[in-house]
């Protein structure tokens, strides 16, 4: 199977062949509608079989269209990877967000490669469509915050870190959560940044940021009605803030907050994890 973006006149036609049998003979869509006059104003995409035409897609600015597979080629992968040929093209041209108007059937397909439905159902050529977009930009802010976490993580878990890593465990921590906000994360997705950053801070022994953190985490899981080991582990960030801060009295409240919460975390092997991880602070 092989994507090419359409520039010989043969290349063209193939195009134009999968999209009418497709949507002209199948679908039974006017043929002047599908052929619209814009084909000159786009890039055309085919897709090959050796020799023969069996997928086909246009990109009109940022607006992908007429993303077409011939029957007997479907479920085999044929419109997967005519999509992420476009992808790349878009990004190599700087393009930072794609939009298609995807018939409301095929919807699923495209929310599994990233595209998120908008607005309401509306119809083209007396067919059920839903508008979609995908943002580049969000998408490799995720990237970011996901790369972010896991360096903190590996920063935590070394066994000798130098003051250089210190500073970078701290700066990933940060990063992370802001990339989070910048890709328009979930409000899980920033309570564990701001846990994140607490956590850091105390191991640091800066209680007076731990504390700041922790609080804006606690804050949040509750305005949220945040639950399972999040809840939990939004005690245990205040409790190890005030162990740094030497405040016994709030250490002990939290604490025994953070047991209690764990009767409503689902997971038995969570349940063992957090009060593993209160009980370090009791020590």
């Amino acid at each position: 199977m092989k994507v090419v973006v359409a520039k010989t006149q043969k290349e063209i036609l193939d195009n134009c062949y999968v999209r009418g049998q497709v949507f002209v003979v199948e679908q039974k869509i006017d043929w002047a509608i599908e052929f619209d006059g814009l084909d000159p104003l786009c890039v055309l995409f085919t897709v090959y079989d050796d020799s023969k035409p069996i997928g086909a897609a246009r990109l009109y600015k940022n607006k992908v269209g007429r993303v077409a597979t011939l029957a007997e080629y479907r479920k085999q992968g044929v419109a997967s990877q005519l999509m992420k040929k476009i992808e790349e093209y878009a990004k190599e041209n700087q393009m930072t967000k794609l939009v298609l108007h995807a018939q409301k059937y095929i919807e699923d397909f495209y929310s599994e490669l990233g595209y998120v439905s908008e607005g309401d159902i509306f119809f083209e050529a007396e067919i059920p469509h839903v508008k979609m977009t995908k943002d580049f930009l969000k998408e490799e802010n995720q990237r970011k915050a996901i790369e972010a976490f896991n360096t903190t993580w590996d920063l935590i878990d070394k066994e000798e870190r130098t003051k250089e890593d210190d500073k970078e465990m701290v700066k990933s921590a940060l990063l992370s959560r802001k990339m989070w906000e910048q890709a328009g994360g979930t409000v899980l997705n920033i309570v564990r940044g701001d846990w994140l950053i607490s956590h850091v801070c105390s191991i640091l022994g800066d209680g007076k940021n731990a504390l700041k953190y922790a609080n804006i985490c606690y804050t949040l899981t509750l305005q949220y009605n945040i639950d399972d080991f999040d809840l939990v582990f939004a005690y245990e960030a205040l409790a190890y803030a005030y162990k740094i801060l030497g405040d016994d009295e709030n250490v002990a409240n939290y604490l025994k907050l953070g047991y209690r919460a764990i009767d409503q975390v689902k997971k038995q092997g969570d349940k063992d994890y957090c009060k593993f991880q209160l009980d370090l602070i009791k020590k």
